[in-house]
């Protein structure tokens, strides 16, 4: 039978088809081949941007891997490192120039961290590192090395002596979550905290950090998201002079245009923005932003001599290159400094900061003007305004209403009125609401004011609509009788009330 079967003889087709399965099958093999080649020559193109640096994509993958394969006693951490500042060192490097120097930093990284170590560069400002947990890792020690060994200069090709500030976030496995994705978001959770400690500090991940920070997290994201989508703007709020009823000035005020909240104000994110170093940026953004409207309205109402204010942080004051970057952006715009206001709360700073003090003093030098802002809340003292390099005083809005009874409050309404007097200085009363506030102010020879009796903060066009095109005098007569109607209308109601309760 076996005979039978070897010796047979087959069809010539069969021997065709035999051959065409042994090619598609060699046809496969080398298929199979070629996708496995340019599969592994992807993957080590996504993980080696450089040598000794991957990619954030490759890392995250590396780091499931690693989670999937654990035993009870794996443990490895991650550690973030924000560059603070990055936009302005950006700036000064340029981009090829600033790769390079995120190049010197992964060195220097690869060269002081332990054996086995992935840097990855998660985005401009923000690099991750993978460790292990090897010999009895020190934590918190780790952290301070990084912090010491980035924070000195560090040299661009020959060129540039970076001064670098910086912040450190540490998440580790399994103490910060079980998948790469939770560790991650607790490792940018702990990045939050870092940061409002100020700049060169760490914070590692506990499962203490409660709603707070889970809140500042969200509103860091969606913040980023914003900066790309550019939905900050500005809104203006105008400062009036009540001798003429006229525009004197207005100040700008920066809104973010949130895609399902809606307008939202500076308080709901600017505590973020100080806390991650963005506000100095934001703030360079907003000065030349307001610059630009400006000199669209000077160019179109040349009759109405605007001043436009703008506010600086406390953060903002401590920025060695504030003033400088200020006068390099009014004069690229050909700005007069003159027709632009600082307003300054954070006036003990100028005490207790040689930076924020040089700032101030050079902010006034380049001929820009300064205002002390909020007197009587963040500042209310009167026997150092001389030492102050000062041309307006602002007034909080509840410290001049507590002027109006007998006591301290008032007595120091009084001194810095009469210095302001003296002195030829400003002064403006913030938050007037009503017209009888207005009355009274006028009385007590206060004239500049700024509040919702006028207008809230607007946006531009609002702004010259509202404010320059139509008579102030007109509005303020529209509210007087509106509030003298009111009253009519309620005694009216008081009269018809008795004269039903008599019958």
């Amino acid at each position: 039978m076996l005979n039978n079967l070897l010796c047979a003889e087959y069809d010539s087709g069969v021997y065709v088809l035999f051959l065409v399965l042994m090619i598609l099958g060699l046809a496969l093999v080398i298929a199979f081949l070629i996708y496995r080649i340019r599969k592994e020559q992807a993957s080590f193109s996504e993980m080696h941007i450089d040598k000794g640096i991957t990619s954030f994509d490759w890392l995250k993958k590396y780091i499931e891997r690693m989670i999937s394969v654990a035993s009870r006693k794996t443990v490895f951490y991650l550690y973030q490192i924000d560059i603070n500042d990055y936009e302005a060192v950006r700036k000064t490097l340029g981009d090829n120039q600033y790769a390079e120097f995120q190049k010197e930093i992964c060195g220097r990284l690869n060269k002081l961290l332990p054996w086995g170590i992935k840097v990855a560069i998660k985005k401009d400002n923000c690099i991750v590192v993978y460790v292990k947990n090897m010999f009895n890792l020190d934590v918190e020690g780790l952290a301070k090395l990084i912090i010491e060994s980035l924070s000195k200069d560090i040299e661009i090709t020959n060129l540039y002596n970076i001064e670098l500030s910086i912040n450190v976030a540490v998440a580790g496995f399994p103490s910060s979550g079980d998948t790469a994705d939770i560790i991650i978001k607790n490792l940018e959770l702990a990045m939050v905290v870092s940061h409002r400690a100020g700049p060169n500090n760490y914070a590692c991940y506990t499962p203490q950090m409660g709603s707070k920070e889970t809140d500042e997290y969200k509103y860091y994201q969606e913040i980023q998201d914003a900066i790309k989508e550019k939905e900050f703007t500005l809104f203006y709020q105008p400062i009036i002079d009540t001798n003429t009823l006229a525009v004197y000035g207005s100040e700008s005020l920066i809104r973010w245009k949130h895609r399902t909240m809606g307008v939202l104000p500076p308080s709901n994110f600017l505590y973020v923005m100080e806390q991650t170093g963005d506000i100095n940026w934001v703030g360079f953004w907003c000065f030349e932003q307001m610059i630009r409207q400006h000199l669209v309205w000077k160019n179109n109402y040349p009759d109405n001599k605007l001043s436009v204010t703008i506010n600086l942080s406390e953060r903002q004051l401590l920025n060695p290159e504030l003033a400088d970057e200020m006068r390099k952006i009014a004069r690229k715009l050909k700005a007069n400094p003159a027709d632009y206001i600082f307003e300054i709360a954070s006036f003990g700073l100028f005490f207790h900061s040689e930076i924020a003090k040089t700032n101030i003093n050079r902010l006034k030098e380049y001929g820009f003007k300064i205002a002390l802002d909020n007197f009587g809340a963040e500042f209310n003292s009167p026997t150092t305004l001389e030492q102050l390099p000062i041309d307006i005083i602002k007034i909080e809005s509840n410290f001049w209403r507590k002027s109006k009874t007998k006591g301290i409050t008032a007595d120091v309404f009084e001194m810095v009125r009469e210095y302001c007097s003296d002195k030829n200085l400003m002064l403006v009363t913030q938050g007037v609401e009503t017209v009888e506030e207005m009355l009274d102010l006028r009385q007590n020879n206060v004239n500049y004011m700024q509040g919702y009796l006028f207008s809230p903060p607007c946006e531009p066009r609002d702004f010259i609509s509202g404010m320059v095109m139509l008579p102030w005098e007109d509005k303020i007569r529209l509210r007087v009788k509106e509030i003298n109607d009111a009253k009519l209308a309620e005694k009216k109601a008081e009269k018809e009330t008795k004269q039903q309760n008599g019958q």
